[in-house]
């Protein structure tokens, strides 16, 4: 399992979904958290080859400078951060455009007179 996209894409949703509910509230962006041990549980279990793959991925994506990722007193990971000042080439290595930019895309597309959606008499069959 490639854990690093994995990791990656679900801190950039949470990202995703946080960047509007502050840029409308003015506030600065908080940081990005993932709890490693919340969403796998199996990194708890120190003898297991799934654990040194989420390990492997975070120092990956660690010395990628993607996350910030210091490690416990015990030599493991626990919480890593979302490194926004390089969200950019997070996206590029994601392989995937911002929402935001999606979403004005899909904007651009739609047709401008809405009432031609909306209205039974604009169909072509009247």
């Amino acid at each position: 399992m490639d854990y690093t996209h994995e990791i990656l894409t679900a801190m950039v949703d949470r990202y995703e979904r946080r960047k509007g509910t502050s840029a409308q509230n003015g506030k600065p962006q908080r940081a990005v958290t993932f709890d490693l041990a919340k969403y796998y549980p199996i990194y708890r279990d120190h003898l297991s080859e799934e654990e040194q793959a989420i390990d492997d991925a975070v120092t990956r994506l660690s010395s990628w400078q993607m996350v910030a990722a210091p490690r416990s007193a015990q030599g493991y990971y626990t919480k890593i951060t979302l490194r926004l000042d390089h969200i950019q080439e997070i996206y590029e290595f994601l392989g995937r455009k911002p929402a935001q930019e999606t979403r004005q895309e899909q904007l651009h597309w739609m047709p401008r007179d809405k009432t031609r959606i909306l209205s039974p008499a604009a169909s072509p069959e009247s």
